[in-house]
Parts: C-alpha cells; structure tokens; sequence
C-alpha cells in the first residue's frame, strides 16, 4: 500500500490549506483531496511544488508498506430491507442491513482471505425526515479461527496510524457504495406494513447516511 502523509506535513510545519495552496499556486480542492488521500493519482508537478514549498522529499511526501489489504462487501439474497411499522413516522422500526465482509490480505505473494459480518447496531438510526441525518453503526464480528484473525490483527496493527485511518475510511467507502448500488438497483427498497419510501428514494437516505464499524481490528483513527 502506498499514501501521502501530507496531512501530517502540514500539522507538523503549522502549515493550512489555504496557505499551502496561496503558496504553491494548487487549488485548495487538489490540496484538500490530496490530505484526505482521496486521489488515485497525483501530478508530478503538484508533489514537486509541495516538495518545494515544504522543504520535503518525496520519501517524506509518500509512506509504503508491503501489504495490501482489499476489502469485499456483500449480503445473502432478499435479506436486506428498512421499513417501519408505524404510519406517518419518519423512523425506521423494521430493518435488516446485516453484511458480510472479506477482508483478502495480501503479502509476500500470499494471499488469505479473511471473513466477517457486519452486525446492524441498535444505536442506528434510519429516518427520512429532513432536519435529521439517518447513521448506521455496526459491529464487525470475525468468522475465522483465531489464528487468521491474529494474522490480519497483527498486520493492522504494524501499521501506521495513517495507514490504519486509510483502511477503516475504506471500508467505510465499500459498506456506502454497496449500499447505494444496491438500493439503486432494486425496485421496491423499502418493505414492511407501511412503506417508508414516501416522497423519498432509499438511494437518498443512503447517500447521506453515516456509517461507523465498531471493531477490534479496525479504528477509526
């Protein structure tokens, strides 16, 4: 795997986006994807203006490690659904979004593939009410023997922190995306005594959902 660390450049040196950008002339939107890591590919003149400006090298700029770790979403068939069982309520009363997750680590030309499930947490809250953001909390419950969950475990937790924030916003990225692809391609979304796809798409309150995954393996900073 490979990422930036200019986000702790930046801290480091007391430096904010928008006097990173004044000065190297990047338009603050590049700079602020940049920090994020949310660009698959980066100019070579942009690192050569950050490198300058921040007197780094581009050793300092990336971070590598040896591993990869993918991830995979998925779900039983006709499992899936949000609904409620009272008229006229903007609250979700009746849901399953129970997931399944693989997690394939790959390393030295070995890969394993780890497998978990993502438990729909009480807490959660799906509403398509407008004044009110719906989130979603899961557990990730491993579904391995101990050794494969102490492999994964310990290449985590070799990791920098940087890494480790990266691989937990990209499962959280792969939970939302299947989320959306699903409820966008499905007719009814939405099914239970009283349908609560009124005057809003299941799509809709997906796409602005927030998503935390509580788990032993994986944080979230």
């Amino acid at each position: 795997m490979i990422r930036n660390r200019l986000a702790e450049l930046m801290q480091s040196k007391g430096i904010k986006v928008v006097q990173l950008s004044k000065e190297t002339g990047i338009s603050r939107n590049t700079i602020t994807n940049t920090v994020q890591n949310d660009s698959e590919m980066y100019r070579l003149d942009t690192i050569n203006k950050i490198c300058n400006t921040l007197k780094i090298t581009p050793c300092d700029f990336f971070e590598y490690s040896p591993i990869e770790i993918e991830i995979e979403v998925s779900h039983d068939p006709e499992i899936l659904h949000i609904g409620r069982t009272v008229n006229e309520s903007y609250i979700a009363d009746d849901i399953n979004l129970e997931l399944d997750i693989i997690f394939t680590l790959i390393k030295d030309g070995r890969t394993k593939n780890v497998y978990g499930t993502l438990k729909y947490l009480p807490q959660s809250v799906i509403t398509t009410s407008p004044i009110h953001t719906s989130s979603i909390s899961y557990s990730l419950d491993m579904n391995e023997n101990q050794d494969n969950i102490n492999e994964l475990s310990s290449e985590v937790n070799n990791l920098s922190s940087g890494f480790k924030s990266m691989i937990y916003k990209k499962m959280i990225n792969e939970i939302k995306t299947y989320l959306i692809n699903y409820s966008a391609n499905i007719e009814y979304p939405f099914y239970t005594t009283y349908l609560i796809n009124f005057d809003v798409e299941i799509k809709d309150v997906v796409q602005d959902v927030q998503i935390e995954v509580i788990s032993n393996v994986f944080t979230k900073f």
